[in-house]
């Protein structure tokens, strides 16, 4: 029953019509009957499509005119667009050193824990911890008190502050050993202090920070959240008790691996981060392309040492220079490059060979092969040769009743779908507005049910294409060799001797399939035809996909043969009588059936569910 529903609506979804409307009033007792959803729809309906007709009106010279000249205008900006982006190759460039404080905060900050360098400077705060081993066996944490001294048992005050790590360890042996003979002191840093910093200037959050005393300049300015983009990176002051002690330049960390720059900090010390001066731009066939901050001295031979140097992808003997105050661009080659100086906004492309990166192809062969599965493709791909890399046709398979799924025919299909299941919201609300006898109207109760069945149960298009499958045929007719797409879906079901009935019939399902039966042997196999049989408009749809219209109560088929042949694998169809129409909307109903027979095409996969 599941399956005869769903085939059901599949049919009627697929099959809806396209006709031009006469102008008329729609009739305010038939909709007032229609639910809230479904009259929203087809108030919408015709609301988005008066829309769009106001959009490609062409009643007039103006209109159009009008209409050709934003067309024009579109196209204009979209080649001054594409001309502005020819040359982005990838993705655009960042600053240099942008990305080393983008990391979580904590990786640059150092854990609380006295694992320090001999050179850390010990001062107020610092605990340290002191053991004598002989005749005054001490073992003690002393902190460093706020005038910078400890307090050694039988010593008294040593004053510290100030001093670095190892200098503290030597002073303190030499003052236990010349004390207390025989007598070995240790010292080790057994907790580190906090310390306050001020960082100002171009950062992104300035302001007073509380840090742990092994802090240097790198995780001061981690904590600030790096340098702002107007911020230099090579122009960082830091002034202790109000004097400058010296100037950092990140990119002798960054590029070089020098930390002698990134000072220590101690408390009360001031992080100033200058404004950028100049920056210039690097790109192409070079190990770091990036923006670059310069100074005034520096010229393009330190840029290209920023950048890593010119690499092996280098195609030609001179760069392109362009000068952001001339608003020009120029090549100058190689042996004339040192000792160019530029300015601020200049770039430079250094043309490089990139090769092309094709995205890997594939298509899915599933069904009745040896090796099912998804196989990576040529452009030059055919189903002959798909098939063989599947290993061939099982015994058992029918490719007679084989599929090509495509997603092009998916989304045609589905943009179809849509636009047709308007249509027959607009063929409905017409019928009930002009009908003048009962005769001729659809209720409003029995449009409700239609339109919500199918606005639930729309089918997803089974995107099916009409091929050659028989290798044999295919052999004697290279021409009907289908060529294979990236992202086709082949089938090829196993062969079974049933003929699927559905729709209205006494008795619908799978039949036996008979050497010579015919459509009304069939229907007859079913029981019959239900109450509410359409009969003028009953559907075959063969295992290729191919579809036949049979006028049933004359048993005719509409292109004049009187034979239908029936194969294993066919599906016989019989939709259900919409309304007791009038008999010329009743031939308009079936002249649009007619006019969307390929419809059907793709809707078999859809129909019967092959797994």
């Amino acid at each position: 029953m599941k399956i005869y529903q769903k085939s059901l609506l599949i049919i009627i979804s697929l099959s809806l019509f396209s006709y031009e409307l006469i102008s008329q009033e729609v009739n305010d007792d038939f909709l007032d009957g229609l639910p809230d959803e479904v009259l929203k729809e087809v108030i919408g309906g015709d609301e988005e499509e008066y829309k769009e007709d106001i959009f490609v009106s062409d009643n007039s010279k103006i209109n159009k005119t009008s209409i050709e000249l934003e067309r024009l205008i579109r196209e204009t900006k979209s080649l001054e667009y594409k001309l502005n982006n020819l040359a982005d190759d990838g993705p655009k460039l960042k600053r240099f050193g942008d990305d080393i404080f983008k990391t979580v905060q904590t990786t640059f900050m150092p854990i609380n824990e006295p694992n320090v360098d001999p050179s850390y400077i010990v001062d107020v705060g610092d605990g340290i911890r002191l053991q004598v081993i002989g005749s005054l066996n001490i073992d003690k944490k002393i902190r460093v008190s706020r005038d910078g001294s400890i307090n050694i048992p039988e010593i008294g005050k040593v004053f510290i502050a100030g001093l670095e790590l190892n200098e503290v360890n030597k002073m303190i042996k030499k003052i236990i050993s010349d004390s207390f003979i025989g007598n070995s002191a240790f010292i080790t840093l057994d907790e580190i202090r906090n310390i306050k910093v001020y960082i100002l200037g171009n950062v992104p959050s300035p302001g007073l920070y509380t840090l742990n005393g092994n802090s240097n300049l790198m995780h001061a300015l981690s904590v600030a959240g790096g340098i702002s983009e107007n911020g230099s990176y090579r122009d960082i002051e830091l002034k202790r008790s109000g004097k400058s002690i010296g100037s950092s330049d990140l990119y002798s960390i960054l590029i070089y691996g020098d930390t002698l720059s990134n000072y220590v900090l101690r408390s009360g010390d001031v992080i100033l981060v200058k404004p950028i001066k100049k920056s210039v731009s690097i790109s192409g066939a070079v190990s770091r392309p990036a923006i670059y901050e310069m100074k005034a001295d520096e010229v393009i031979d330190d840029l290209l040492s920023f950048a890593g140097d010119i690499t092996g992808d280098f195609v030609d003997q001179s760069i392109i220079l362009s000068k952001s105050k001339q608003n020009i661009s120029k090549n100058i080659y190689l042996d004339k490059l040192s000792g160019l100086e530029l300015d601020h906004n200049d770039s430079i492309l250094v043309p490089f060979f990139k090769p092309e990166v094709s995205s890997i192809k594939t298509a899915l062969v599933s069904g009745a092969v040896n090796f099912p599965g998804e196989y990576n493709i040529s452009d030059s791909e055919t189903l002959v040769s798909l098939i063989n890399k599947a290993g061939g046709y099982k015994k058992d398979a029918y490719p007679f009743a084989g599929a090509l799924i495509r997603q092009d025919a998916l989304d045609k299909g589905k943009d179809f779908e849509n636009r047709e299941y308007g249509n027959l919201i607009k063929f409905l609300i017409a019928g009930s507005a002009g009908a003048e006898s009962k005769a001729g109207m659809m209720t409003a109760d029995s449009t409700t049910e239609l339109l919500e069945e199918i606005r639930n149960y729309r089918s997803s298009n089974a995107g099916r294409y009409s091929i050659e499958f028989d290798l044999d045929r295919i052999d004697r007719d290279p021409s009907s060799n289908s060529k294979i797409k990236d992202g086709d879906s082949l089938y090829i079901p196993e062969f079974t001797n049933e003929v699927y009935l559905f729709g209205e019939l006494n008795d619908p399902g799978t039949r036996r399939y008979i050497p010579g039966a015919d459509v009304k042997d069939y229907i007859n196999m079913a029981g019959g035809l239900a109450q509410n049989a359409y009969q003028d408009g009953v559907i075959v749809i063969n295992p290729d996909g191919t579809t036949t219209l049979v006028d049933y109560s004359r048993f005719l088929n509409l292109t004049g043969n009187s034979k239908i042949d029936i194969y294993p694998h066919s599906v016989i169809y019989v939709p259900r009588e919409i309304a007791k129409l009038d008999e010329l909307t009743k031939s308009s109903y079936i002249a649009q059936i007619v006019s969307t027979a390929s419809l059907p095409v793709l809707t078999l996969i859809s129909i019967i569910d092959r797994d």
